[in-house]
């Protein structure tokens, strides 16, 4: 019956074992009209707001619910029951409160109001305020909770689902009682070491991240780099998410039973074997990066760890990772230099192309001196470029067409190659095929 602001009317429904109201459908709606407690006079805070991205409505659970102003509409038809002309895309107004005909408006988050409270049925109290490392994990403890332990990619996933706007999140990770051992609140050793540690549980850090800087000792999701962890000193004021701190195991530790990557803490999965690893063995076929491999070598063309890539296979760091000694590394494809011999145009390096004389040549527009220096064997105004339709050649490769007949170019047929219309026998030319 005491109204308050929309921040302590949350805290006092949480200190009661509950949270704001989330109406969640028209029946949700009536029930709590036709309560013998609610007064159609007065206005009730509920629990919806979009304190930390404007136009984004969020649920205190964390579910969008609307997206936009008064012209906005559902996301993934979640209900909503705005008044007319609402919500106002207005930075003031970020917070939301159940009015006369219990249609839903906007309001100022500080204005006093009475407000309804439900039993909490999320398995996670996200915070709409900001605390430090510290104080942050002394209010989920009055709640009955601790700062998150997250169990893997899937709960990774959806808890960075919950989260709006760029204000970074506390999650329960530290390593404050003995430098580079960080974990969890529960006491579970999850990494130890900096940036090229070792991952005892799952782990999300960014680049370069846990920082040996002094007094780095607290972990948060890093909203501008997709909830990837970063370490941070404890004084800085984040959004904070609390978790029920259950001995489940949501991911599986190395040697766990797998049937795919996100099942394990590692997020690695050997479809050799069908168990959790720290990294894939050659001829796994799941990897999606050189590190998931052991030997640091993924074909990300057919997503299986090698230990070498052969031309025209992606994606090599170095030229070490290519099986030919002479092949190179470019774009993160092992590829063919000039003068080398091929097969096809994929083996060669970027700008050359599998033509005259079967060796990787400057390709089409590439600055050139000589013909040779050319695939088609044609260097014209300084560039590498091809014969049109009735040009003397004597390979297919010198011919735009394709098609070197007796000593001339010949029209290429529907999908032959071409450089201009002139270059097919009916149609037009479009991105180099006949059509």
């Amino acid at each position: 019956d005491t109204p308050m602001t929309w921040q302590n009317a949350r805290d006092f429904c949480l200190d009661m074992g509950y949270d704001l109201v989330m109406i969640d459908s028209e029946t949700e709606k009536d029930l709590i009209v036709n309560s013998d407690k609610y007064d159609d006079q007065e206005e009730y805070w509920i629990g919806i707001y979009d304190i930390f991205e404007e136009d984004d409505w969020r649920k205190v659970d964390g579910t969008a619910f609307w997206i936009g102003g008064y012209k906005g509409e559902s996301v993934n038809e979640e209900y909503s029951n705005w008044s007319s002309k609402v919500p106002q895309s207005s930075t003031s107004y970020n917070c939301g409160y159940m009015g006369k005909g219990a249609e839903w408006i906007d309001d100022d988050c500080g204005v006093s109001r009475k407000f309804i409270c439900e039993f909490m049925i999320s398995p996670y109290v996200i915070s709409t305020d900001t605390k430090t490392w510290g104080l942050a994990s002394d209010r989920c403890i009055a709640l009955d909770l601790s700062l998150a332990k997250i169990d893997g990619a899937i709960e990774q996933a959806d808890i960075f689902s919950r989260m709006s706007g760029k204000t970074d999140v506390w999650i329960g990770y530290s390593d404050e009682a003995v430098e580079g051992d960080w974990r969890w609140m529960s006491g579970l050793l999850g990494w130890q070491g900096t940036s090229t540690g070792t991952s005892f549980y799952y782990n999300n850090w960014s680049d370069n991240y846990p920082s040996s800087s002094s007094n780095w000792d607290h972990a948060y999701m890093e909203m501008t780099d997709g909830g990837k962890w970063r370490n941070t000193l404890n004084g800085y004021s984040k959004r904070y998410i609390c978790k029920k701190d259950t001995s489940e195991q949501v991911c599986y530790l190395n040697g766990g039973s797998c049937s795919e990557n996100s099942e394990c803490c590692s997020e690695l999965c050997s479809d050799n074997f069908g168990d959790c690893v720290s990294c894939l063995e050659n001829g796994d076929s799941t990897c999606t990066e050189p590190s998931d491999c052991c030997d640091n070598v993924c074909n990300t063309g057919t997503d299986t760890c090698v230990s070498c890539l052969n031309a025209g296979e992606y994606t090599c760091s170095s030229y070490k990772d290519c099986c030919d000694k002479d092949l190179s590394c470019t774009s993160g494809k092992c590829c063919k230099g000039f003068g080398l011999t091929c097969s096809s145009h994929s083996e060669c390096c970027t700008s050359m192309a599998c033509g005259y004389g079967n060796e990787c040549r400057k390709t089409l527009g590439v600055f050139c001196k000589f013909d040779n220096e050319c695939f088609t064997n044609v260097c014209t105004s300084s560039k590498c470029s091809c014969n049109a339709v009735t040009k003397a050649c004597s390979d297919n490769n010198e011919c735009c067409s394709l098609n070197c007949f007796k000593g001339t170019c010949q029209c290429a047929e529907t999908s032959g190659r071409c450089l201009t219309d002139g270059d097919c026998c009916s149609g037009n030319c479009a991105r180099g095929i006949c059509k």
